[in-house]
């Protein structure tokens, strides 16, 4: 041990231990699965909740927002949200209805918090084309990823489709 590491003890001091920091998130993800069954597509997005939180007080004019599974913050959510992840099915645009939201309870201590919601898209016919642009949060980070995994139960296809920010691409996919 050297001289500087006994003088805590001699003197009897120690360093004040610093405070925790709070967790941060080296990436910008979203991650997605979007369940297609016939004439409904559900779609269940998860991402970082102070990040949203933040996107959502910017675009709403708001000082800040703390988001809890109510009908004021879903509003706030899917206003923000309809414009940055579009969905057409059979060549028409989709508004979703928000069917739920909430954190993540898996989020350990310590980590950043999720949050997540669950949308349901209907179409008047069966669903055999999907087109789709997610850009959520694109305007905040430069290093934005949305992943979006796809099932289309039917035919029993699944398709990962990546976006990644600046890019403003549309993702096309065509089912039996």
């Amino acid at each position: 041990m050297t001289w500087l590491a006994m003088i805590p003890m001699l003197f009897g001091v120690t360093a004040p231990t610093p405070a925790p920091s709070p967790a941060v998130h080296p990436q910008h993800l979203s991650t997605a699965q979007f369940a297609i069954e016939e004439r409904v597509g559900y779609l269940r997005v998860r991402m970082f909740k102070h990040d949203l939180e933040a996107a959502l007080a910017a675009s709403h004019g708001l000082e800040s927002v703390s988001l809890e599974p109510t009908a004021t913050a879903d509003s706030l959510f899917l206003e923000y949200f309809v414009d940055r992840y579009e969905v057409h099915l059979e060549g028409v645009a989709v508004r979703p209805t928000l069917i739920s939201s909430g954190e993540d309870i898996e989020t350990d201590e310590g980590e950043e918090r999720v949050w997540w919601v669950l949308l349901e898209y209907n179409s008047a016919t069966p669903i055999r084309t999907l087109e789709l642009r997610a850009r959520i949060l694109f305007e905040w980070f430069e290093d934005q990823r949305n992943v979006v995994r796809v099932l289309h139960a039917a035919s029993e296809q699944q398709h990962t489709i990546y976006f990644a920010a600046p890019d403003d691409e549309w993702a096309k996919l065509t089912f039996p």
